[in-house]
């Protein structure tokens, strides 16, 4: 295949054209030119873009590195002849699929080659992968360093044994090695999944055995428990018929005190009926109010007999006193008459002398003060005398003729003392006043004016007491009119009830049957609704025989517990039983399992045996391939070597590569080979550059040899020998075409203008 024209708009390249010739190109252009992005861009005519790449760390796919600037998409042309016959190929965007969109078609016609794809145009026009192109025929810079891939390694397995490209042996290897991972890979892998599995079944099967165990247990657990529930479901039916029959008992109690309640009423009714109508509270008003007013003329009443009796008194008392006045019996006027009369008299004549007293009086009095006297004198006599009396005092004595001596001085005197003698006006004037027991006319004036006011006196008292007399006769009338009156109003509530104590105790009474009449009416109607309210809810017969019931061992509150608590227990062992059926179920039957078990110990000696027969496959390929390796290292290090040689002018003699392509090269002066890592970076790029020439040579030059593609590839060479690469590029060149960019002038200068098409730009 020959390159004989591109066009590019990728990357920096915006509708870049580029002529090509047959042998050498060497493109000399400055950095910044866009020689690298030519490159890609020949690799991405071929083989297109990968659009499943995706940015990371240090890298930058394709899709987005060689993006145009401009912002528009990637497209391209290229006109090529392969195998005689001029292509042209055309890529661009399909959608948002960069150079997804692939055309090739005969150069200067419409007509398709449809054998050529986006997919398969690399591979068909370079005979090679795009993994093997890479690592090839498309030298860059950096990159010049050979990594295994499995396609290569297909392509050496090609060329050195088989000839198949379709055998690769660190895929074989690979494969083989999954292989053997997936039987076993530190414990994991069908291996240990089948002994897991072959343990776990056996670990079911045992588990079978004791779960049976289990539900067993489970069963007579629940079937124990089922019978305690049915017990206690027994026992709250027997409470429900306890309570139905308590329920009966209180139904028929309740209508029992209701009856009872309803003829107590009733006979309060029938106390309190009068003439066929029972008394109200108002009927008892209307008598309180008659019968009331009974109590003010009563208590008025007595009141005036109370008074007409303190007014009678009082009068008895002013007339007794007017009686027993000296002057009683006399009017006022006769005893102002006396009064005047004896004021008359004592304005007569003085009286004359007389004796105070009588003489008798005189005498008596001497003749017995003497006698004492003579009593007193007499001691000796006295003392005997007082011994007789019972031992009275000597003191007796001396008392004795004391008063005797007083009593005969008061005589003595009485009979010398002398008076005036009355005249007859004054004997008339003594006489008077004598009569009324006074000492003066002035003491019988005053006697006849006090006698006077205490007339006066009577005469009032009576008057009042005449007064006081009516009042209690008009009281005793009113008070009498009043009660017949009330007894008329009371005589139908009352009958035969006359006095009015009699009426009050009687209204009494009826007040208080109507207060029993009120309670007991309440009483008969809450016993009615309390009946009504238990013979709503009771569905039975109240007067129904009662059966033998016999008590439960608990009571209702006991019984309900307990079954709540046999039945969360009952749930929960039928839930456990049930559940150990479905792991029961889900572990399968015992029988199948020891089926599976014998099918998992036979396949699992066969996974033994096929993993024994892999570890021998992995074995004799790994010898194979050190076979392999053993024949095409030996091949690629001598051409890769003579190239080295040719570069170096004679400096290094041998290069020797193992199967990933570790480099390692010897001088003439060395002992032996040193690793390619150790050498300068220039000599480390002519050591890659050669084995690239090599593999061209041994792997692409079947056929028609696909083009060199090199990317600054001799940047690090010295002029010597960038010379001695160009003399042998520029004869490669004469069996394929061969594409130099480069940024320096020197490769353009060094070149042979007859085998080389120096472009410049």
């Amino acid at each position: 295949m020959k390159i004989r024209s591109m066009t590019a708009t990728f990357g920096k390249l915006k509708n870049a054209r580029m002529e090509l010739g047959d042998g050498l190109n060497i493109i000399c252009a400055p950095n910044e030119y866009g020689k690298s992005t030519w490159c890609a861009f020949i690799k991405a005519m071929l083989y297109g873009i990968d659009t499943s790449s995706r940015a990371s760390a240090g890298f930058i796919p394709d899709k987005t590195r060689y993006a145009p600037w401009d912002g528009g998409a990637m497209a391209g042309m290229m006109d090529l002849v392969h195998e005689g016959q001029a292509i042209t190929i055309e890529r661009k965007a399909l959608g948002a699929a960069p150079m997804k969109n692939f055309h090739a078609v005969r150069t200067g016609t419409v007509d398709l080659i449809r054998e050529l794809t986006g997919d398969n145009a690399g591979e068909t026009l370079t005979g090679v992968t795009e993994r093997v192109f890479e690592r090839t025929a498309f030298v860059r810079r950096p990159g010049l360093r050979v990594d295994q891939t499995p396609e290569l390694e297909k392509r050496i397995a090609m060329l050195v044994a088989s000839g198949d490209e379709d055998v690769s042996y660190t895929e074989t290897d690979e494969l083989l090695r999954r292989q053997l991972r997936g039987l076993e890979y530190k414990n994991r892998g069908a291996i240990p999944a089948l002994e897991g599995e072959l343990a776990e079944a056996k670990e079911r099967l045992e588990a079978i055995g004791k779960m049976s165990d289990n539900i067993a247990g489970l069963r007579d657990l629940t079937a124990r428990l089922q019978r305690q529930a049915a017990t206690l479901e027994e026992d709250l039916k027997t409470h429900d018929k306890l309570e139905a029959r308590a329920e009966a008992r209180r139904v028929a109690e309740a209508r029992g005190k209701m009856k009872t309640a309803e003829a107590e009423a009733e006979a309060i009714r029938r106390d309190l009926t009068r003439n066929g109508r029972v008394v109200t509270r108002e009927d008892l008003n209307e008598a309180r109010t008659a019968i009331a007013a009974i109590e003010p003329l009563r208590e008025v009443r007595e009141n005036t007999i109370k008074a007409a009796w303190s007014a009678e008194q009082a009068l008895a008392d002013v007339r007794s006193r007017v009686k027993l006045s000296p002057l009683g019996g006399l009017s006022p006027e006769a005893a102002e008459e006396l009064a005047a009369k004896a004021e008359t008299l004592e304005k007569a004549k003085p009286v004359k002398k007389t004796p105070f007293a009588p003489l008798w009086v005189a005498i008596a009095l001497i003749a017995l003060g003497l006698a004492l006297a003579a009593v007193g004198i007499i001691g000796p006599l006295w003392s005997r005398v007082a011994a007789a009396l019972g031992g009275v005092p000597a003191a007796w004595g001396t008392a004795c003729f004391v008063a005797g001596l007083v009593l005969a001085a008061a005589g003595a005197a009485l009979f010398f003392v002398r008076r005036s003698s009355p005249s007859d006006e004054a004997l008339a004037l003594h006489t008077l006043l004598a009569q009324y027991k006074v000492g003066s006319a002035g003491a019988l004036a005053e006697l006849a004016r006090q006698y006077g006011a205490l007339c006066g006196e009577a005469e009032t008292a009576a008057a009042a007491s005449a007064g006081a007399e009516e009042s209690r006769r008009r009281a005793e009338q009113a008070a009498a009119d009043t009660e017949a009156r009330a007894r008329a109003k009371v005589a139908d509530l009352m009958p035969g009830v006359t006095s009015g104590e009699a009426m009050a105790a009687e209204l009494g009474r009826l007040e208080t049957l109507l207060n029993h009449l009120t309670g007991a009416e309440f009483d008969a109607l809450a016993a009615k609704n309390v009946y009504e309210t238990l013979l709503e809810s009771f569905d039975g017969d109240p007067d129904a025989p009662e059966a033998y019931i016999p008590m439960p061992l608990r009571n209702r509150a006991d019984t309900e517990t307990a079954l709540a608590k046999t039945r969360a227990q009952l749930q929960e062992a039928e839930s456990g039983y049930h559940q150990a059926l479905g792991q029961q179920r889900a572990m399968g039957d015992p029988a199948v399992i020891e089926g599976e078990i014998a099918d998992r110990e036979e396949r699992l000696r066969e996974e033994k045996q096929k993993y024994r027969a892999l570890e021998l496959a992995v074995s004799t390929l790994a010898e194979a391939n050190t076979e392999l390796q053993t024949r095409f290292s030996p091949l690629l290090s001598q051409r890769a070597g003579e190239i080295m040689r040719e570069l170096t002018g004679e400096r290094y003699e041998k290069l020797l590569f193992d199967k990933s392509f570790a480099a390692a090269a010897k001088t003439v002066d060395d002992a032996v080979p040193r690793a390619a890592i150790t050498l300068s970076d220039g000599t480390e790029d002519e050591v890659y550059f050669a084995l690239r020439l090599a593999m061209c040579e041994l792997m692409l030059s079947e056929g028609e040899p696909c083009p060199i593609i090199l990317d600054d590839a001799l940047a690090n060479f010295d002029d010597e020998r960038c010379r001695a690469a160009l003399r042998f590029l520029e004869r490669e060149a004469a069996r394929r075409q061969i594409i130099l960019f480069t940024c320096h002038s020197r490769e353009g200068e060094m070149a042979d203008p007859a085998a080389s098409k120096i472009i410049r730009a």
